[in-house]
């Protein structure tokens, strides 16, 4: 069954988005070879001295779980992406207009027609290009974030004494990471927090294959970092593109712009394509929220990483819905700003519209992830973790 959704998965991907399918197939094959690695080096198993909070490799489903991550995230990477891209393919709702000088008088949008669909091909093929840029700037930011986020455990693995102490004293949750420590004896660690000078330190080393799970671990979580990253900036770029259309090379060349269809008998403004492709992304953000509850579960002493990731995720719900509510106020101010000028028919429509209607099916998805954050931010996240 597992096999069947994951062919289908990559068989998807392969037609719609070929980057995400290199990302998700290495991923994928990497975290199953850090499965069988963890089974040959006894990870799953607790060291000899290892205390009760001690967390093996099986246990971390932070990390153990990274075979359906790669299986579900790039999925959901493509699916935040491609029906964005059928909805600027739609002109039937929400219109792009180009200018032309001579024009019938009966177009009421003052010197502007219903783009042609050479240039729709070629705005397309920009917004397309434009992602390229979004790729490479969710690497950059993935980067940045992995290397934070592993100073605390490479202070570890070059054997930084006041950071080995954190971890004996228990001020650092103990998992397979550091299992070379826990297999020195008690009197040996015992000796390193009790004695500043100790030379015992110098008997406590990583082992090269140690250092292979590390860099191999993290490099898988640069990857789903990559694409979540990737996510954020496909949602902000969704969310200001009707802005900003006016300003790309193709927009600039024929006079683009962008505007609401004030005579939407849907009540959306013509956004209707728009609306399903923005619930797809909240969807998805809200089951990607249920990570936070997964790192605390696993991570009882906040470290860097989990609180960066945590206040990525606070901030992408309301941010992403603020910066799409005033990038549609604004258009929406334009098209009344029409409708006075033209009055009748379209002004009377221009009030029957509704830039948020909740009641539409389109907006489970926002109310799916709101109540994930807020489900996170209360005591009731502390509670459910108690029962886990």
């Amino acid at each position: 069954m597992i096999f069947l959704i994951t062919k289908r998965v990559f068989q998807h991907l392969k037609a719609n988005d070929r980057f995400v399918l290199v990302v998700g197939a290495a991923g994928l094959f990497g975290s199953l070879s850090l499965h069988l690695m963890a089974f040959a080096l006894g990870l799953n198993e607790a060291p000899a001295y290892a205390p009760k909070e001690y967390h093996t490799y099986i246990d971390s489903l932070n990390w153990s779980l990274h075979p359906v991550f790669f299986i579900i995230v790039p999925f959901i990477v493509e699916r935040c992406w491609i029906p964005f891209i059928g909805a600027i393919n739609d002109t039937s709702g929400a219109l792009f207009k180009e200018r032309f000088n001579n024009i019938d008088k009966r177009i009421v949008e003052n010197n502007y027609t219903t783009i042609s669909g050479a240039n729709l091909e070629k705005l397309i093929a920009e917004v397309k290009n434009k992602r390229k840029s979004m790729i490479v700037l969710a690497a950059i930011c993935a980067t940045v974030f992995v290397y934070i986020d592993t100073q605390e455990v490479l202070d570890i693995y070059n054997k930084n004494k006041q950071a080995l102490i954190q971890v004996i004293v228990g001020k650092k949750d103990p998992d397979f990471f550091e299992r070379w420590i826990w297999s020195a004896p008690e009197k040996t660690r015992q000796q390193i927090v009790n004695n500043s000078h100790s030379s015992e330190i110098n008997e406590i080393n990583p082992t090269n294959m140690d250092w292979v799970i590390l860099i191999y671990a993290y490099f898988l979580e640069f990857l789903l970092l990559l694409c979540g990253f990737l996510i954020l900036l496909q949602t902000i770029f969704q969310a200001t593109f009707f802005i900003l259309v006016e300003y790309t090379k193709t927009g600039q060349k024929i006079g683009l712009k962008f505007f609401l269809d004030g005579n939407d008998q849907l009540g959306e403004w013509g956004l209707r394509k728009y609306n399903m492709a923005l619930d797809y992304v909240y969807w998805f953000i809200g089951c990607g929220l249920c990570v936070p509850l997964l790192s605390q579960h696993f991570n009882s002493h906040d470290d860097i990483g989990q609180k960066m990731a945590d206040g990525l995720l606070f901030f992408l719900v309301p941010l992403s819905l603020l910066t799409i509510w005033l990038v549609r106020n604004n258009l929406k101010n334009q098209a009344l700003q029409l409708a006075e000028l033209t009055g009748g028919e379209l002004a009377i429509n221009t009030t029957k519209q509704s830039l948020w209607p909740i009641k539409s099916h389109e907006y489970y998805g926002i109310l799916f992830a709101l109540l994930m954050l807020t489900f996170n931010i209360s005591p009731l996240s502390s509670i459910f973790l108690k029962f886990i």
